[in-house]
């Protein structure tokens, strides 16, 4: 409307609707498509009815061409906003496919390599305990021989709802082989183990259906907390998985507890 007054003060001569062209760029930078469309189309409509509400001093014709130019200004600007929110959103979906699973959306081992290392220098540098919770789907092998991928991936999806679910709030990332990995910080271990218990029992109470099958699923764990010997998110990880194959030896849900403060 700035512009539309702006243009009424100008003669008729004077290309004063090509500040609608700008102002389309407000649609780029808050990363809107329909604004960048709403905002060319009104810059257009403002610029025709500006024609009518003042007397020409020159020639149509000038006047004619004068607004032709605004608009094709106006519309040539859209086309390149809209170019490159697409570009952007490409981007975007290219780099969450790259740190995301496919089957779960949850962040994927590289995103947990460089995420889980920030955060386990921001707990050293606070001072705060930080723990990683490794959880292992039971048998997860012999049900891909039985039941085949689909049931592997429907009991990987299901495990992963409750963990979305539960943790909203904190960084849960989806492993290769039914494996998810939960970071908490801030707590002691007594809270730790007493939350990853009670993840493990809801998991043993899911009931996942596929076709004819149902199958239960069964979680075992293993509790983490990063101690002076853990210094990456790789050590923190290897740390984890000699713990969670511990517990799976000992049979299905189960929990050990790793790498106390030294």
């Amino acid at each position: 409307m700035g512009v539309f007054v702006f243009d009424l003060t100008q003669p008729l001569g004077v290309a004063a609707g090509v500040p609608y062209a700008a102002v389309i760029m407000a649609g780029l930078l808050l990363h809107s498509r329909p604004m960048v469309w709403g905002l060319a189309i009104a810059g257009s409509l403002l610029t025709v009815f500006d024609l009518f509400l003042q007397q020409p001093e020159i020639p149509i014709r000038i006047v004619a061409t004068n607004r032709l130019l605004a608009i094709a200004l106006i519309w040539i600007t859209a086309f390149i906003c809209l170019r490159q929110l697409r570009f952007q959103e490409n981007v975007a979906e290219h780099l969450f496919q790259t740190q995301h699973d496919p089957l779960t959306s949850l962040p994927n081992r590289n995103n947990l390599f460089s995420r889980g290392e920030q955060m386990l220098r921001a707990a050293r540098q606070r001072e705060q305990d930080i723990f990683l919770v490794l959880f292992g789907i039971d048998g997860f092998a012999s049900l891909n021989d039985r039941h085949g991928v689909l049931a592997t991936e429907a009991v990987t999806k299901k495990v992963a709802e409750l963990l979305i679910k539960r943790e909203q709030n904190r960084y849960v990332a989806s492993l290769d082989g039914g494996a998810f990995v939960l970071i908490l910080n801030g707590i002691n271990q007594d809270f730790a183990v007493e939350h990853s218990k009670t993840l493990l029992r809801d998991a043993a109470e899911l009931d996942i259906e596929l076709g004819d099958d149902r199958f239960q699923a069964s979680l075992s764990a293993c509790v983490c907390q990063a101690n002076d010997d853990i210094i990456s998110i790789v050590d923190f990880l290897r740390a984890a998985d000699d713990g969670l194959r511990q517990a799976k030896k000992q049979g299905q849900n189960q929990l050990v507890v790793v790498g106390k403060p030294s």
